[in-house]
C-alpha cells in the first residue's frame, strides 16, 4: 500500500556551508506548514546515518561503514524560509547543527583511499520534535518524525554565486580532453576586471565544480571581504577529470609534465577573451597539486600572469632548470608552506625554489611558512581543550580566511596591488 503525500506533514531542508575542513550540512530548516510563536514547550533531536570509509593503518585495510549518531544541536529557533533568525512568528524552525573537522556526520563529503577523491555522500537524517505546539489559531501541531524523505532540497547559498560550464580540448598527444569549471562574475560596473584563476588540489578532482568549491572552502574567493580588495573580481576554478599532477598515464608525474597543461591554458585563453578582463591583473593560485599547476603554468606561459600564489605547492626544484626559471623572475610569487608539511616537502619544493629564484635576481618572491596549522577561530578545540590542530599540509586554510601576511600587508591585498 502505498502512503498518500500529505501537503501539511511538515519537510525540512538542509543548508551547506564551507568550513576550514570541507563542507558543512550546518542548518536545518523545518516547514511546519503552519506558522507558530513559541518553541518553548516542545524540543528537537536529530539522528543521523552515514556511510564512510574506515583505513585501519596496522593491516593497511580500507573497510566501508556505516555510522549512526546523534548530531548536537547549539540552538534551534524560528526563522525564515532560509534559516534566518526571526523575533516574530514563523512557519519556519532553524535547528544549527554541531559542526566540526571530526564530525562526519554533518559533512557531506565522503573520501575515497582508493581514487583519493572527495565525493557526495547521502547523510539520512532523521528529525524528531518531542512535544505539540500550537499554531496562531490555536490548532495542535503534533510531534512527529521525518524522515529522509520529507528533505526536500539542500541549499548551498555558497556554491550558487558560481555559474558552471565544461571545456573540451582535442591534446594532439593526450587526445580529448574534458574540463569542468566554476566561475564567478562580479556584480560591478566597471568595464573592466581582475581575474583570480584557483587550482585544486588532488582531492577535488572528478566532474563536479562544487567539489572544489566546498572541499577547501574556495568560496571564499567570493566573499565580500576577499573581493573587496580588488573592487570586484572574477574567479575561474577549472577542475581535472583526475588530477593535475597526472602524467598522461593515471600516475603522479615524475618529470614536471602534466596531460593537462595546454587543455588548461586553452580555457584560461578563453574564458579572458569571452569576458571583460583586465589583462594586467591575471593572479593564479593554487593549492598542493593545484600548487604544483600554478608553477607549471607560470613556466609555460609566463606572460599570461601577472602575479602568483603557489600554496603548499607539489612542484619539485629539481624538475626545473635555470634557464627555465629565467622565464618567470619577473613575476611577484608570493609562497605559502607548512614548514612541517608531511605531504609535500618545503624544502625540496617552495623553499628550494625560491632560494634560485632570488638568486637570479627574481623581482619580488615572498615565501610565508607556518609551523603547525591549527584553527584560528576559538571554535574547535582538541579533547584537552587546545586548539584543533589540522594536517600541516593544510596550509591553504589561512589563505581562504584572509591570514597570510607579511608586515602589513594581506595575501590578496598585494595581489590586488600589482
Amino acid at each position: 500500500m502505498v502512503e498518500e503525500h500529505n501537503e501539511n506533514r511538515p519537510t525540512f531542508k538542509l543548508v551547506t556551508k564551507g568550513f576550514d575542513w570541507g563542507p558543512g550540512y550546518w542548518k536545518m530548516i523545518i516547514d511546519l506548514k503552519s506558522e507558530v510563536n513559541d518553541l518553548s514547550n516542545t524540543d528537537f533531536k536529530v539522528e543521523a546515518k552515514k556511510n564512510y570509509e574506515a583505513y585501519e593503518p596496522s593491516s593497511k585495510e580500507v573497510k566501508t561503514e556505516v555510522g549512526n549518531e546523534e548530531v548536537g544541536m547549539p540552538e534551534y529557533y524560528l526563522s525564515d524560509e532560509k534559516g534566518n533568525k526571526l523575533q516574530g512568528s514563523s512557519q519556519y524552525v532553524t535547528l544549527e547543527l554541531s559542526v566540526h573537522p571530526d564530525n562526519i556526520f554533518t559533512n557531506p563529503f565522503k573520501y575515497s583511499f582508493e581514487t583519493g577523491l572527495n565525493t557526495y555522500e547521502p547523510i539520512e537524517y532523521k528529525v524528531t520534535m518531542s512535544q505539540p505546539i500550537y499554531n496562531l489559531t490555536g490548532e495542535k501541531i503534533e510531534g512527529f518524525v521525518l524522515k529522509p524523505a520529507d528533505c526536500t532540497e539542500v541549499l548551498e547559498p555558497e556554491a550558487s554565486l558560481f555559474e558552471y560550464s565544461e571545456f573540451n580540448y582535442e591534446d594532439e598527444d593526450y587526445g580529448d580532453i574534458n574540463l569542468t569549471y566554476a566561475f564567478f562574475t562580479p556584480d560591478t560596473k566597471k568595464s573592466k576586471h581582475p581575474l583570480i584563476i584557483l587550482l585544486h588540489g588532488a582531492g577535488e578532482g572528478g566532474t563536479d565544480p562544487r567539489i572544489v568549491l566546498y572541499g577547501n572552502k574556495v568560496v571564499a574567493l567570493v566573499s565580500d571581504d576577499i573581493q573587496s580588495y580588488f573592487d570586484g573580481a572574477y574567479v575561474l576554478i577549472p577542475q581535472a577529470p583526475t588530477m593535475w599532477m597526472d602524467s598522461g598515464e593515471g600516475e603522479y608525474t615524475k618529470t614536471g609534465q602534466s596531460k593537462y597543461t595546454k587543455a588548461l591554458i586553452a580555457l584560461i585563453e578563453e574564458y579572458i577573451d569571452k569576458n571583460p578582463i583586465d589583462t594586467d591583473r591575471i593572479y593564479l593560485g593554487g593549492g598542493s597539486n593545484g600548487g604544483y599547476m600554478t608553477m607549471n603554468l607560470l613556466l609555460e606561459n609566463p606572460e599570461l600572469f601577472t602575479a602568483a600564489f603557489p600554496i603548499c605547492q607539489a612542484y619539485a626544484s629539481e624538475w626545473v632548470s635555470d634557464e627555465k626559471l629565467e622565464r618567470i623572475k619577473e613575476i611577484p610569487i608570493w609562497f605559502i608552506h607548512g614548514e612541517n608539511d608531511p605531504v609535500v616537502s618545503f624544502e625540496k619544493t617552495a623553499k628550494s625554489i625560491a632560494e634560485r629564484l632570488n638568486h637570479l635576481g627574481a623581482k619580488e618572491i615572498k615565501v610565508t611558512t607556518f609551523e603547525n596549522i591549527v584553527d584560528t577561530s576559538g571554535k574547535y578545540k582538541t579533547k584537552d581543550n587546545k586548539s584543533y590542530k589540522y594536517n600541516d599540509h593544510w596550509s591553504w586554510i589561512y589563505v581562504y580566511n584572509d591570514e597570510v601576511k607579511d608586515q602589513d600587508i594581506s595575501l590578496f591585498e598585494w595581489l590586488a596591488s600589482r
